[in-house]
């Protein structure tokens, strides 16, 4: 098999899971997936539906966090838990729990306030000239992105 084909064939394989640290639910075996390409523009998309047109600001974020982990909570052998349907009793459960395995999913998918300072501090570096490549800050201190078309989207969700 040559390159393209070894690339194209790690979708297929098992995707990479995390173990969720803290117990979420009372539960030690609850793992989060490794965002695919589709995943992350659809995790962007929501984003953007939720935010405010103007100023980038995220403006709706009723039930976002169960919204998240139904689609990325999983078990060891990284299946899925919950269904998308399951999103609105989801998030009549323990709030704590919802955050710790939101907050991992972020982590483990680089969309932490850290992770994506260290990428443009990474950037800067490349480019030597201190800017952050079209990223920018509104007035929460979300980052997102600028792209061409004049659109935006927030890069992560919460540090």
């Amino acid at each position: 098999m040559g390159l393209r084909d070894d690339i194209l064939a790690m979708g297929k394989r098992p995707r990479k899971v995390q173990k969720v640290e803290g117990e979420p639910w009372g539960r030690d075996d609850v793992y989060v997936l490794k965002m695919s390409g589709v995943e992350r523009d659809s995790y962007q998309m929501d984003i953007i539906s939720r935010s405010d047109k103007q100023s980038g600001n995220i403006v709706n974020v009723m039930g976002w966090h169960a919204n998240v982990v139904t689609m990325f909570a999983c078990d060891k052998d990284g299946v899925k838990i919950f269904k998308q349907s399951d999103a609105k009793d989801l998030n009549e459960t323990d709030p704590d729990s919802l955050d710790i395995v939101f907050e991992a999913i972020l982590e483990f998918n680089g969309l932490t306030k850290a992770a994506v300072e260290e990428t443009e501090k990474n950037s800067e570096g490349e480019t030597g000239d201190g800017s952050s490549a079209g990223s920018q800050s509104n007035s929460t201190n979300l980052p997102f992105d600028t792209y061409l078309d004049g659109s935006k989207v927030a890069t992560l969700a919460s540090g």
